[in-house]
């Protein structure tokens, strides 16, 4: 090189270079130079070649366009072109290897020797210069450099001598595979200075250490351990380190590997249901990776994309829309398969599409032919639509011409429909429409026209008897209306049943009920369980009775009725079965029944139950019918309840044998009983100028004798039933009865009397007891009522005696009782106990001193008879005498003595 304004040129190399390029060093700022190299070989150096120009040592940039240090160096490369050689100059920018042990967190003990050596290079030799924090490093710091290596020492390391370092990623987040149900962990490595707090999240919130997510961190090794259970635990997870120096982040995705399965929390309906021409939308939400190739079916079909149908699927779901859906195109079972290697799903529907009704099916029956009226019957249509029929439409048009349809009804519940207002001897054509909430159906016509008769004859016979309800003991026969009513209006049914007495008799027929039967069904009591039975029924009108219907099929008592007593809650449960899965209705006549407060229906694929949730009343008891049907069939079946109730009231009180103190009453028993037997029935009395019911008697029967009454009086009678669980409502009064004039006269005693107090004989009233006491038996501990009643003017003073000893009222209330009320006396023992067995006997008097030629005194010997364990009771027999006396006292006069025993007997019997 040669520098300029100098004549002489000085050898930079000592050594020959074996390449074409050569750098010098120690390079004088701001001077200038000039280059020239030489070829040399065996035979010595060639002729030199000078680079083009001079060089100017300054600071050079590099590359980056980044300023050097301070350092100067001067690149020499020696470039052929032909049989020339030319040089270039290059700069190198400074340039640093950091050692693998810096490059994460460098620890060292505290007390001990901090050293630093960073190896660099660059040209010119690049100036190091070391800092801390961005600030100035120690004092205590020792700092050497050489052409290739800057070094810092510090003796004696403090914590001072730490520096803050802003967490830096070391190693990515992977992506992680795990199976589902098994353990997955995210790994990642992050260091800082002070070591950063760590944070996971996934899918952008927080995660919470728990039993689920466990967590892990040694300051540089930072994992999350997931117990993964459900498909939504994969996707992206996020490790975020942060100090206050700063923060850094890594993302991994965890991808989770199972069989597809359709998601538990978003189940698919059973049944979709779509109206018809709208667009039908099924969403179903899976699991399963790798992702499952995904197949729709509608039936044996492959559903694939089309104009009217789309499918859309994800990762996540599938969607399927049919746009415009028609019923019998689209509707039925639709299938979506799931498959991936680890294994497949599969899962089935049924689409319903609602569509107005097809023609009800016929052909429309004539079941009535009335005076001006007729009853059409027809049935239900094959296909509702898939929605409830809501109503039939009945239109009638006259034959003859010009003529319109004229509509009858359009809110018709059943199959059948009466058409009034028809005029007499001429013919009408019938139409019925189904409606349901999508439309009506084509119309059923009748093909030739009913003609309306008016001559008067005897009806036809009933149609169709049919048996349900079967029970041990009971059963239930109904059966259609007949035909024609011969012209007049039916009056009643006969139901008649015979049972088989052996294998090959039958008894005679005979009538289930001698009571009116006015509607066409009947529930038969008293059946012999085990027994064959079968019916028939024929109707009468003004025209007479029709002939018998055909005999019902024979049925033989053996199946019991559900039993419940009244606030009972009952589960009515009932198992089916069909596919497809038929549709459960539940009636009680002709009502459906839904839930609500009283009723809740519940149905699942192999039962359904009625379930009365509040308790049952009387009013629940009866037949309930359980419909299944679907698109193949119906079936349906009968379930009685029987609730346990008080009585019905009872019926048909009618009075006889009117007499002047005296009439008998006869009834007919309740028609239901309850479902326990009446015990007995409460005879109540009212004269009809009062408003308060008196209580007369109780009886076993449906008869009784009501005594003590008034002559020339009117009464009106009822009566009330009673079972165990108590007594019924009052039956309907008997209407008004009048007793008989009292002939007797009744003296006017301030003037018969005279100045001794004597009445004459033949003016001394008659007086006796009309009802004496009668015979008791009892049981320890129940009460015991002794009654007589006693017909005299004016009311008499009764007294009570017990052996002879007068019972007074006060003295103990709670063993006793008496009872006053019009004639009418009774006494009560209560709880009766052996003290009880004693000789009772009751005496009447009025106030005035009446002569009576003989007094009758009647001692009856009853039995109280106390039952306990191994005594068997023994019954003595009664006796009674005719005693008179005649007794003179001074304004008092015995009228009539009654007198009864009680003997408590028992006698040991062998167990």
């Amino acid at each position: 090189m040669q520098k300029v304004g100098t004549m002489a040129w000085i050898k930079c190399n000592t050594t020959p270079s074996l390449i074409c390029e050569y750098t010098l060093t120690n390079m004088p700022q701001g001077e200038q130079f000039k280059f020239r190299v030489m070829a040399c070989n065996a035979g010595g150096s060639g002729e030199p070649a000078e680079v083009p120009g001079t060089v100017t040592v300054t600071e050079m940039l590099g590359k980056n366009k980044q300023t050097f240090s301070k350092m100067m160096c001067v690149q020499l490369k020696l470039v052929q072109n032909g049989p020339n050689f030319w040089y270039q100059y290059f700069p190198e920018s400074p340039e640093y290897d950091l050692e693998l042990k810096y490059k994460d967190l460098y620890v060292v003990r505290y007390g001990g020797v901090l050293r630093l050596s960073v190896p660099i290079k660059g040209k010119p030799q690049p100036t190091c210069k070391w800092s801390k924090d961005g600030g100035l490093v120690s004092a205590r710091a020792m700092i050497a450099s050489t052409e290739d290596a800057s070094e810092l020492v510090i003796k004696g390391a403090e914590r001072s001598d730490s520096a803050e370092t802003k967490p830096s990623l070391r190693k990515e987040m992977d992506e992680v595979t795990a199976k589902l149900g098994q353990p997955a962990v995210m790994k990642c490595q992050i260091i800082g200075r002070p070591v950063p707090e760590i944070k996971w999240y996934h899918a952008g919130k927080e995660i919470i250490e728990s039993r689920k997510y466990e967590m892990s961190s040694d300051g540089r090794n930072h994992s999350l351990s997931i117990m993964t259970d459900q498909q939504e635990d994969e996707g992206e997870y996020t490790c975020k380190a942060i100090n206050d120096a700063g923060e850094a982040e890594t993302t991994g995705m965890l991808v989770l590997e199972a069989a597809p399965s359709f998601h538990p929390d978003y189940p698919l309906k059973e049944i979709h249901f779509a109206g018809l021409g709208t667009t039908l939308r099924i969403h179903a939400v899976y699991i399963g990776r790798p992702e499952p190739k995904i197949m729709w079916l509608h039936g044996a079909k492959t559903l694939e994309n089309t104009e009217d149908i789309s499918i859309e699927t994800t990762e996540h779901y599938t969607h399927l829309v049919i746009k415009n859906v028609q019923r019998r195109v689209h509707g039925g079972k639709y299938r979506i398969r799931l498959h991936n290697h680890f294994g497949r799903a599969d899962t089935a529907f049924s689409v319903e599409i609602y569509d107005k009704p097809d023609i009800p099916q016929g052909p429309i029956v004539l079941d009535a032919l009335l005076k001006n009226s007729v009853i059409i019957s027809w049935k239900p249509p094959k296909d509702d639509g898939g929605c409830m029929i809501t109503n039939y439409i009945v239109e009638k048009r006259e034959d003859r011409e010009g003529s319109e349809w004229e509509l009858v009804s359009s809110s018709i519940n059943g199959t059948s429909c009466r058409v009034p207002n028809l005029i007499e001897s001429a013919g009408y054509f019938f139409r019925v429409y189904a409606q349901n909430r999508y439309g009506n159906s084509e119309p059923l016509e009748l093909t030739c026209p009913i003609l309306i008769k008016s001559q008067l004859e005897r009806p036809s016979p009933p149609l169709s008897p049919v048996v349900s309800g079967i029970t041990k003991d009971s059963c239930v026969v109904s059966w259609k209306p007949p035909l024609s009513d011969g012209g007049s209006k039916i009056k009643s049914y006969y139901l008649e049943k015979k049972n088989k007495k052996d294998r090959r008799e039958w008894t005679e027929w005979t009538p289930v009920t001698t009571d009116e039967i006015k509607q066409t069904v009947f529930s038969v009591k008293r059946l012999t369980e085990g027994v064959e039975h079968i019916f028939r029924v024929k109707c009468e009108n003004l025209g007479g009775q029709s002939d018998y219907s055909e005999e019902t099929t024979p049925i033989i008592p053996d199946k019991e009725a559900i039993p419940a007593l009244r606030g009972e809650v009952v589960n009515i449960k009932i198992p089916f079965s069909g596919k497809p899965d038929p549709v459960i209705t539940w009636q009680k006549g002709q009502d459906l029944i839904d839930s609500n407060g009283h009723y809740q229906v519940i149905v699942t694929r192999s039962f359904t139950s009625l379930v009365f949730p509040n308790g049952v009343e009387k009013k629940d008891a009866g037949f309930y019918i359980v419909c299944a049907k679907n698109r193949f069939g119906i079936d349906q079946q009968t379930v009685e309840l029987d609730v346990a109730d008080v009585p019905d009231p009872p019926r048909g009180v009618k009075a006889s044998d009117v007499a002047r103190d005296s009439v008998t009453l006869n009834w007919v028993a309740p028609a239901n009983d309850g479902g326990s037997k009446v015990i007995s029935y409460i005879i109540e009395k009212c004269p009809t100028t009062a408003e308060r019911w008196q209580r007369v008697a109780q009886s076993r029967d449906t008869h009784y004798t009501v005594t003590n009454l008034f002559g020339g009086t009117s009464y009106q009678f009822r009566i009330i039933a009673e079972n165990k669980f108590g007594q019924s409502a009052p039956s309907e009064s008997s209407g008004p009865v009048m007793t008989k004039e009292d002939k007797s006269r009744v003296l006017l005693y301030d003037r018969e009397v005279d100045d001794t107090g004597y009445v004459p004989r033949s003016k001394a009233p008659h007086s006796d007891f009309t009802l004496p006491l009668v015979n008791h038996t009892a049981y320890m501990g129940e009460d015991v009522r002794f009654g007589v009643t006693i017909t005299v003017h004016p009311e008499p003073r009764v007294i009570w005696h017990k052996s002879g000893q007068k019972l007074i009222p006060e003295h103990d209330e709670r063993k006793y009782t008496f009872i006053s009320d019009k004639g009418l006396y009774q006494l009560i023992i209560h709880n009766v106990e052996t003290e009880d067995d004693a000789e009772y006997s009751v005496v009447a008097r009025n106030r005035f001193c009446l002569k009576v030629e003989s007094m009758n005194y009647l001692r009856i010997l009853a039995q109280l008879i106390s039952r306990s364990m191994n005594w068997r009771p023994l019954i003595v027999g009664c006796t009674s005498a005719l005693l008179q006396t005649a007794l003179e006292q001074f304004q008092l006069c015995v009228l009539s003595v009654y007198k009864v025993s009680l003997h408590l007997i028992c006698t040991p019997t062998n167990v």
